[in-house]
């Protein structure tokens, strides 16, 4: 059906719950505030090296790891404006919730009611994935953003076709400049467009143009640095641009024998984990009010779409069922991706298209019978989503770098010891920026420059177990050498500290 078709009473006279709005909005950022205190992970300190770095500096750390450079550059400069640690979580934060824009204007072209807005603006605002991926020094809060923003333009009906054409083309160059992923999700966008009716939308062609438009506004990057996607795709199976001492952690195998059976744990939840992605990491607490949420979420979900599917008068827009379809499209492209080419599926690759719970749940709602029920829905998915998000913000942080750098700062004081950190990462980026974000003062040196001078010597690692000794010379040799270890203290998400002391 198309959106200009629903024209009851009921759609055309509600009017756009604003109040509903800004509860929700507030609710959002207090959530994010709380989730943006917990300890970075891995990659966020590349984040805050990438980010304390000259350009120069970030430029030559962006090179060997495929990244783009908007979000990174934009960190830089907040860096160089004064916000630091925690306090750059700032940037994903803003894109995360300014994204609610272009979601809530699709779908209010889908004519959705108050209700259902409401209901589709608590799960985008407030579910585990937005709280965890909202605050994430990463580029996936601004992949979602300028997403929901080529989809406003590929479905939307409420502005004129150069702006629209603009906006696409915009978009798609600034995605692609966020992350490469982007390609996804304009793939994703154009072949659902495809087999849409117009209704007047772009036409296809027209956004194939924008599209194009902006890959080309894309191009100098790809010729300066990303030349190896045009000369040498296949460079993303092989190891070659790690550093040797940390190739036995590539995240890629040698070889890849991977079948989507092998997978097939992985894909069954994948739809769950795109709305809370780490229950078994957030501990108890954390666990019950996430999983919760998720399941009262499903639950109005299973009574509500139905209603929306086959009640004719009920029905939502093409508006609202394009994004719930591309991002069901993105997702699958993005799956198989995963699978094949880094067989694994990090979950944070499906921004592109995890907005989909957003979408369903404010269709579903819209499924009600008007009145009472239909409140009453809204009401029970806005706790829902309240609830799961309260888990992940106040959940155990993924990887408790933070705690276990205080603890080693502290026992290397205690034990007058050197300080120093073996990470599982690409080798060009420093092992001691943990104690740069978390204890600044204090000294500390890279493995390779620990002194064999029979000093004890504090390590924080991370999945690595010290233990075995299977680490490469450069690596271990001299922390190692003429010492042994006399302590071991662990913390959430594989995260250890490791005391050595001169053996006897």
């Amino acid at each position: 059906m198309d959106d200009n078709e629903l024209t009851t009473t009921e759609t055309r006279t509600a009017g756009f719950p604003w109040l509903g709005f800004l509860v929700l909005l507030l609710a959002g950022i207090g959530l994010r505030w709380l989730a943006a205190g917990k300890s970075f992970w891995l990659d966020e300190l590349h984040s805050t090296e990438l980010a304390h770095a000259d350009l120069r500096g970030m430029y030559e750390l962006l090179k060997p790891d495929f990244h783009a450079p908007l979000f990174f550059g934009l960190a830089n400069l907040l860096d160089k404006l004064g916000l630091i640690g925690h306090d750059l979580r700032l940037l994903p934060a803003l894109a995360s919730l300014l994204a609610l824009w272009p979601l809530t204007a699709l779908l209010r072209q889908a004519r959705l009611g108050g209700e259902a807005l409401i209901a589709a603006a608590a799960v985008f605002l407030l579910a585990p994935y937005q709280i965890r991926y909202g605050v994430e020094l990463r580029p996936y809060a601004f992949l979602q953003l300028v997403t929901l923003w080529m989809l406003w333009a590929a479905f939307g009906t409420r502005a004129s076709t150069r702006t629209r054409l603009l906006v696409f083309a915009l978009a798609a160059a600034a995605g692609l400049y966020s992350h490469y992923l982007a390609a996804v999700a304009i793939l994703a966008i154009g072949a659902l467009r495809l087999v849409t009716p117009g209704g007047g939308r772009l036409p296809f062609w027209k956004l194939l143009l924008a599209g194009t438009l902006g890959v080309l506004l894309f191009a100098p990057w790809i010729v300066e640095v990303e030349s190896w996607m045009y000369r040498d795709p296949e460079v993303l199976l092989r190891d070659e641009r790690q550093d040797p001492s940390a190739a036995e952690h590539s995240a890629v195998p040698e070889k890849i024998e991977a079948t989507f059976g092998y997978h097939a744990a992985d894909l069954r939840d994948l739809p769950a984990r795109c709305f809370a992605p780490g229950l078994s990491s957030l501990g108890k607490g954390g666990f019950w009010l996430a999983g919760g949420g998720l399941g009262l979420v499903a639950i109005l979900l299973i009574l509500g779409l139905p209603q929306a599917l086959f009640l004719r008068g009920r029905r939502s827009g093409l508006a609202a069922w394009g994004l719930v379809g591309s991002g069901l499209v993105a997702i699958a492209i993005t799956a198989v991706l995963c699978v094949k080419i880094w067989n694994r599926l990090p979950i944070q690759y499906f921004a592109t298209g995890a907005f989909f719970w957003a979408g369903l749940a404010g269709i579903a709602v819209q499924g009600f019978a008007p009145g009472r029920w239909r409140r009453a829905a809204s009401v029970l998915v806005v706790l829902a989503a309240l609830l799961a998000g309260l888990g992940e913000a106040i959940g155990l942080p993924r990887e408790d770098l933070e705690g276990a750098a205080r603890a080693a700062v502290e026992l290397a004081r205690k034990e007058d010891a050197h300080l120093s950190a073996i990470l599982r990462q690409p080798g060009h980026y420093a092992s001691v920026e943990v104690y740069r974000v978390y204890a600044p003062e204090v000294p500390r040196l890279e493995p390779a420059a620990v002194p064999r001078d029979g000093r004890k010597v504090v390590v924080l690692t991370r999945s690595t177990a010290l233990e075995r000794q299977t680490l490469p010379e450069e690596l271990i040799g001299a922390i190692a050498s003429g010492r042994r270890i006399a302590a071991r203290q662990d913390f959430a998400g594989g995260i250890s500290v490791y005391l050595y002391e001169p053996l006897p």
